[in-house]
């Protein structure tokens, strides 16, 4: 079994994003540990993540009630 940190990043955030991510992080505080950083990073941007799956959800509900007005007319 990978026991690697990229083995237990969330799903839908890129491994990779959160190695930048956690690097930036390490730069800017030294005094953080590896792992804070990257536990940060994974926080970091599975809230985006989740921020942009929400968003992108109110955007088809947007759309579809549109496309509804559409076709059935007013109420």
């Amino acid at each position: 079994m990978d026991e690697s940190p990229a083995s237990h990043v969330p799903h839908g955030v890129d491994p990779e994003a959160v190695r930048m991510r956690a690097y930036e992080l390490s730069q800017t505080n030294p005094n953080a540990t590896a792992e804070e950083n990257w536990l940060l990073a994974e926080a970091e941007l599975a809230a985006a993540a989740s921020r942009d799956k929400r968003k992108a959800a109110e955007a088809a509900a947007d759309l579809m009630a549109n496309i509804e007005l559409s076709v059935y007319g007013h109420s």
